[in-house]
């Protein structure tokens, strides 16, 4: 729509009619065009728990916790950026036993990171925003130690020889699903590091050779 959208979460513990109390979230949008904060209805989907979207074909997801759900239960929403509307985003059938997920993008695709308990830790990617049947599982990655205690990051990229850098226990790690080993690059000045993600130089496609 030749604009550039920033769309804003509150969330915050309101009194219920009921005496009880409940967590409400407000949502604003502002565009570059008009220059102004707009409020849209509250989100009435749960409770999102990371409030970083994944941008992925003009939507951006979030992991939600449902209102009086217990554990690990989640869906994903999106939130159509061009429209303004939030829709759930169907889900893989995981199996039993996975019990804990991490949303991310990878690829261009949307990705889920399904962690079995001391098991390993399956990749799924979405190949067709909105279509379940378009779930697909990349690869399953073992686990180095009890990942009760650590998980790994959803991957960061995949290389052309197919081997996948992801996050582990503050460390960098590269893992062959070929050949199923691991590797640890090294960082220059660093031992460790709090949080990887991937670095995007400009919110504007550059324009090579006249198209963008």
């Amino acid at each position: 729509m030749d604009d550039y959208k920033v769309l804003a979460m509150f969330c915050f513990l309101t009194k219920s009619v009921h005496g009880g109390s409940r967590y409400v979230t407000r949502i604003k949008v502002c565009t570059l065009k008009g220059e102004c904060w707009r409020r849209l209805e509250d989100f009435v989907l749960g409770l999102p728990y990371d409030f970083s979207g994944k941008h992925v074909d003009g939507k951006l997801c979030w992991p939600v916790m449902p209102e009086g759900s217990v554990g690990s239960a989640w869906s994903i929403v999106a939130f159509d950026l061009a429209q303004e509307m939030f829709e759930e985003v169907v889900q893989p059938d995981y199996g039993e036993g996975g019990y804990e997920r991490v949303l991310g993008v990878l690829q261009g695709w949307l990705c889920v990171m399904c962690n079995y308990p001391g098991v390993l830790a399956e990749v799924w990617v979405m190949k067709e925003f909105g279509v379940r049947d378009s779930w697909t599982k990349l690869f399953s990655i073992p686990y180095l130690d009890d990942p009760l205690w650590f998980h790994y990051s959803v991957p960061l990229c995949i290389d052309d020889g197919g081997e996948v850098l992801l996050e582990y226990k503050s460390v960098l790690v590269i893992y062959n699903p070929k050949h199923g080993t691991f590797r640890y690059p090294v960082m220059n000045g660093a031992t460790s590091c709090i949080e990887a993600d991937v670095y995007i130089q400009s919110l504007v496609s550059p324009v090579v050779d006249g198209q963008v």
